[in-house]
């Protein structure tokens, strides 16, 4: 966690697989591992080889369900993806997690070649994570959202970048300035 709160992303995922081989039975470092290897580090098979370690002690760890979702729907594996999401829907889920479900759907849908629900999806999230008083979550969604909006080249491209940098602006975690500087890479 050490590594990770001083942006040290590569030394967070290694520590991370070691816990893990500590503590197999933990969903923690699969779940922190994930996430590190897919959201920041954008490994994403050794993310989802991470969750799925996580996810044999811990078949129904709705993070780590989603975790495997999101770098699952990365790699192209949108079928398997979609399997994992369908589980996580039929896991009763506290709130973070509805948020997380939310906006990974939201991802597939874009993926998928349905930006209109796919921002349907994140706007809700983004709702949702304002409603939870949760600015982390609130900020990573407007990123992957605006993230999103670049790839498939829609219209409100500006409006998702504008609204994405809003809310990372609002919050001080390390994790955003990596997703903010990766939006502005992909705007040049």
């Amino acid at each position: 966690w050490q590594d990770f709160y001083l942006g040290r992303w590569q030394e967070s995922k290694d520590e991370t697989q070691r816990w893990l081989d500590d503590e197999p039975y933990s969903s923690r470092p699969a779940v922190l591992g994930s996430y590190v290897a897919g959201s920041i580090l954008e490994q994403y098979d050794e993310a989802v080889a991470i969750a799925r370690l996580g996810l044999r002690a811990n078949p129904n760890e709705p993070t780590l369900l989603n975790n495997c979702a999101f770098s699952l729907i990365n790699c192209g594996e949108l079928d398997e993806a979609e399997e994992h999401l369908q589980k996580l829907e039929s896991v009763d889920v506290a709130k973070t997690n509805d948020i997380l479900l939310t906006a990974t759907t939201g991802l597939l849908r874009f993926r998928r070649g349905d930006p209109d629900n796919g921002r349907e999806c994140y706007m809700t999230a983004i709702q949702l994570a304002g409603e939870a008083k949760n600015p982390i979550l609130q900020a990573r969604a407007a990123m992957f959202l605006a993230q999103e909006e670049v790839r498939a080249q829609t219209t409100v491209i500006q409006e998702a970048v504008t609204r994405a940098v809003s809310y990372a602006a609002s919050v001080t975690y390390p994790d955003l300035e990596v997703q903010v500087n990766r939006l502005k890479a992909m705007l040049t």
